[in-house]
């Protein structure tokens, strides 16, 4: 069938068309995407694309546009289907529409060239936006709306010592919109486990369509024990009801040890991780009544005890430092002291002070901004870096936050003082100078004159194309390679193709390669038999590049080749001897290992059996070994992918001895079709021996070390006295750092009630 296109719809620009609006589906879950579907049927084909507007359309949005020929009244017709995505954010029902399209039309022969266009309106359609109901929904409702929701936790750790800190992560994806997502209530499922939840050191990252919920949770018994599955509800899309999803039970085994007593109480373990910075500066002399205030600050400082109390103190400490700066400036203010460098070292230790109790004061913000300030005079000092580092720790509640990156790249400016960093930005700058200056000198002497040397460079690149190997079986690793014409000097750049077969179900391309300047090759893979003849476009620049002693030629020119057809047959692997449960790996070689860590145990402790496989070939994803043979003494945990790279794969599976009768692991087998000897094969890794070390399980009791209790340090029992750090010169003051016995010391300063300010290599603070 003949049918014409009309240029610019012209030659009907006084057809009005008949416009369909739709709803694709009629009723949708909230946060689920419709599709509005807006036909139109023209007499011709319009030049260009149309334009659309509509309330729910914004700017930018992408429309896809398809057309088809359609017969009406014994007339061709073009039918326009314009598609557009509409997410509803209101529960129940709703007019969708209208959509207005602006058709591109000329009226005569004389306007051309004028560009105007022609506008529509369609009619509305209904749309019925369903809620979940959060009323009936069930307690632990994550606010998800999911179609099949994944969730999955894991510990850092498989194997610690009782009053370790581990790091719990939860992964929840597959939802239709993140910002929707809670945080899940896990705490109810730990109790009556050997694990305490610290709720306090939540971190959320988000990702993709999901959400990582991170905890620290601390074992607090021994044995081998298992952490409990948590379980999440979610609103399930297609039917219409709350579905509960639950991770596996992780096991851990608590070893026994210097298991860690808080004598603070049970809830200071919450807080035992997070930094702390130096204990406060008290060894300033006093002189009357101008440091009246200064006086009152450090009285609140050494009776503070919770976050009000030290905000409360860094207020009036505050209060003295804006007195200070007046009174020593001038009125002048900070920057003129920084300058100046006016009484450095005391301005310094003052502000590094505002800075430690900004931080117990749960002011990150502030705290960071005193340290800083005190670094403008003294320049970075271990005190300060402490310090920005319990600041930041609160700031993104994370007891292991390090300084930003410029910190750990550049640590020697901030070392620097005001004037220092002043004077090495002059410096750099002046530096920054000199090199353009003399590269502009340079680039003048030695410029070049560049001739386009077109003619002797031929616009076009012919090449062939071959499969490599050309019998290939389902699976084979193969490659199409690329050849092109080039002669010396020239180079073929910038290469795409089209004609090959598309990437997805059945075809799996590598990373495409550049052998030599016109050789290149591009892996592939078949995963189904696969028969036809490619006719491959070669689209790309040919660039000729010439110099000699004192000139240099380039040129580029773009090519767009036909290359011959390539008849690629691909055979599918034989039925003959196929096992039936075959994954559908292909290879050359195919080994299977095993090993276990430890293997010399107690029954009760957790072994970690991994299965690495190494192959030359394809290996699909899914695929776990096949475990036989295994004791029933032996408890087995699910095995699961660790790394996969193009010639390997890991797995690790955790198993419990229960008793002295489990005294090895399970078999491992895959079957594999070997490409040497076409026929299948199986790839074995057998058990391997457990060695007991007794016929009962480990001790599971624990020696008791304090850490930042209330108690003085001599009373700490067995293995020497342990140094506690307090901020202030109180017994209620809280804990800085615990020093382990034998650390030096350097004495800073004494107080008269035998309080001393003492320094050790990981912090400062006060002890008696």
């Amino acid at each position: 069938m003949l049918f014409l296109a009309v240029p610019l719809w012209g030659a009907a620009a006084n057809f009005t068309p008949k416009m369909v609006l739709r709803v694709e589906p009629e009723s949708v879950v909230l946060t689920e995407t419709a599709t509005i579907v807006v036909s139109f049927d023209l007499p011709g084909r319009v030049m260009g694309r149309p334009s659309y507007a509509a309330e729910f359309l914004e700017r930018g949005t992408p429309v896809a546009l398809s057309d088809e020929v359609v017969r009406i009244d014994g007339t061709n017709y073009v039918r326009y289907i314009a598609r557009m995505p509409f997410r509803p954010t209101q529960p129940g029902r709703t007019m969708v529409g209208p959509v207005t399209v602006g058709l591109p039309v000329r009226g005569d022969f004389f306007s051309i060239f004028e560009q105007r266009e022609q506008r529509f309106r369609s009619n509305v359609a209904p749309l019925y936006i369903y809620a979940p109901p959060e009323n009936d929904a069930p307690a632990h409702y994550l606010g998800a709306i999911s179609s099949n929701l994944v969730v999955s936790a894991s510990l850092d750790t498989h194997v610690c010592t009782a009053g370790d800190p581990l790091v719990l992560t939860l992964d929840v994806s597959g939802m239709t919109d993140v910002s929707r997502v809670r945080v899940p209530e896990i705490a109810p499922f730990l109790r009556g486990s050997p694990f305490k939840l610290d709720a306090a050191s939540l971190r959320t990252e988000t990702r993709g369509d999901g959400r990582r919920f991170i905890w620290r949770v601390r074992a607090l018994e021994a044995g081998t024990v298992e952490f409990p599955p948590l379980s999440v509800s979610y609103f399930d899309i297609p039917s219409r009801s709350f579905r509960d999803v639950r991770t596996e039970a992780i096991p851990v085994q608590i070893k026994a040890g210097a298991q860690v007593v808080l004598g603070g109480g049970e809830d200071d373990a919450d807080d035992d991780a997070m930094p702390m910075p130096d204990g406060i500066d008290l060894d300033f002399p006093s002189s009357g009544a101008d440091d009246f205030t200064l006086d009152r600050a450090l009285a609140k400082a050494m009776s503070a005890v919770q976050a009000k109390d030290f905000a409360a103190a860094a207020d009036a400490y505050r209060d003295y430092l804006d007195q200070l700066d007046r009174r020593i400036s001038g009125g002048k203010g900070f920057w003129f002291q920084a300058v100046t460098r006016c009484n450095a070292e005391t301005l310094g230790r003052h502000y590094a002070n505002l800075g430690a109790l900004e931080t117990l004061a749960e002011r990150p913000k502030e705290a960071w901004r005193a340290f800083s300030r005190a670094e403008w005079f003294t320049g970075s000092t271990p005190s300060t870096r402490r310090g920005l580092r319990a600041a930041r720790a609160r700031l993104t509640n994370d007891p292991r936050a390090d300084l930003p990156p410029v910190r750990l790249l550049a640590p020697f400016w901030f070392k620097w003082a005001l004037r220092g960093r002043a004077l090495s930005v002059l410096g750099a700058l002046v530096g920054l100078f000199l090199f353009f200056w003399l590269a502009a000198k340079a680039g003048r002497r030695l410029a070049v004159v560049a001739v386009i040397a077109s003619a002797a460079l031929c616009a076009s690149a012919a090449g062939t194309v071959r499969l490599e190997p050309s019998a290939v079986t389902v699976g084979q690793p193969a490659a199409f390679v690329f050849m092109f014409q080039a002669g010396p000097g020239e180079t073929v750049e910038s290469l795409q193709f089209g004609g090959l077969p598309e990437q997805g179900d059945g075809i799996a391309y590598g990373v495409f390669q550049t052998l030599t300047n016109n050789t290149f090759r591009l892996p592939v893979r078949f995963l189904k038999p696969f028969d036809a003849t490619l006719n491959v476009v070669a689209q790309g620049m040919k660039t000729t590049r010439r110099g000699g002693a004192n000139t240099f030629f380039s040129s580029s020119h773009s090519f767009a080749e036909r290359l011959p057809p390539l008849r690629v047959d691909v055979r599918p692997l034989p039925a003959e001897g196929r096992p039936a449960d075959f994954s559908g790996a292909v290879a050359m070689c195919f080994r299977l290992t095993q090993t276990v860590e430890p293997a010399r145990v107690h029954p009760g402790d957790l072994v970690t059996i991994t299965y690495r496989l190494v192959f030359d070939g394809y290996f699909p994803t899914n695929v776990l070994p096949r475990l036989t043979d295994a004791p029933d003494a032996l408890k087995q945990y699910e095995i699961k992918e660790t790394a996969r790279t193009q010639s390997s794969v890991t797995w690790q599976q955790m198993a419990v001895p229960q008793t002295v009768a489990a005294n090895r692991t399970p078999a491992a087998a895959l079957d594999w079709y070997d490409l040497s000897s076409k026929r299948y094969a199986a790839a074995t890794a057998p058990a391997r021996r457990l060695q007991f070390v007794s016929q009962t399980a480990a001790s599971t009791q624990n020696a008791a070390v304090l850490v930042g209790g209330s108690e003085d340090a001599a009373n700490i029992p067995a293995g020497g006295h342990a140094v506690v750090l307090r901020f202030a010169p109180s017994d209620a003051s809280p804990v800085v750092a615990t020093l382990p016995p034998g650390t030096p010391l350097e004495e800073l300063h004494r107080t008269d009630r035998g309080w001393r300010r003492v320094s050790a290599a990981a912090a400062v603070g006060w002890t008696k």
